[in-house]
């Protein structure tokens, strides 16, 4: 497996590949998110993928700059949502679209299997416990009713699970399925921090230094002793 950046991994074997959330081009968010450091991959590193893997339509998952510079022959995976608006935006920019059902193995090629399971099990009451989805409660004919889903992907012998943005404990429904299923997961793939403004709003380390001189020089000259008519 190679680490990109973001959510962006590439997931191989000797014979099949599998590209994961391929956010390759800056400007994600009406022009407001970019890569730091600098992205050195592009789309063109990648045009001989067997498949596309998008967990998700937020904007550094699905961006339809990277996947313009793609071949639509390359099939692009997906979780059959409740909603199909992540489908027919995939299916707009010319691609064929492969919806997946909650925990189903399916091959991809060569010796490589994808399996994508919804962030909330297809379960709507796991939603409505997590994130107040009353409406849903009660119908349970409504499937996944979360935006996030998570994939597994094996050989045979090796699992890899990639859990990009999917909310804990809001998963454990359907990372206990991934635990049934396969046995042993060789690689867990989790998000380690949140989205953030690092380095375009944050000062620099001198910057930060004048500024702490500053606040203590200020802190010592309101604190300070004075004379007053009570002493």
């Amino acid at each position: 497996m190679t680490y990109l950046s973001s959510a962006a991994i590439l997931v191989e074997t000797d014979d099949a590949t599998l590209l994961c959330d391929p956010w390759l081009e800056d400007g994600a968010f009406y022009g407001s998110w970019c890569h730091y450091p600098p992205l050195e991959a592009s789309p063109d590193d990648f045009g001989d993928v067997d498949g596309i893997y998008i967990s998700h339509i937020h904007p550094d998952h699905f961006d339809p700059a990277t996947l313009r510079q793609f071949d639509t022959d390359i099939p692009v995976y997906v979780h059959d949502y409740r909603w199909d608006y992540l489908r027919e935006e995939i299916g707009a920019l010319g691609f064929d679209v492969i919806e997946l059902d909650h925990d189903s193995r399916t091959h991809l090629a060569g010796d490589l299997h994808i399996n994508i399971l919804a962030a909330d099990a297809c379960d709507p009451e796991i939603c409505g416990n997590y994130f107040g989805c009353s409406w849903v409660e009660g119908n349970p004919e409504l499937g996944s009713t979360q935006v996030d889903s998570l994939a597994a992907i094996d050989d045979g012998e090796h699992v890899v699970v990639n859990m990009n943005d999917c909310p804990y404990p809001m998963v454990e429904t359907s990372m206990r399925e991934i635990k049934e299923r396969y046995g042993d997961v060789d690689l867990l793939c989790h998000q380690y921090s949140a989205a953030q403004f690092y380095p375009s709003a944050c000062s620099t380390t001198a910057t930060r230094r004048n500024s702490k001189r500053a606040t203590a020089s200020s802190w010592r000259n309101t604190n300070s002793p004075r004379s007053s008519s009570t002493c």
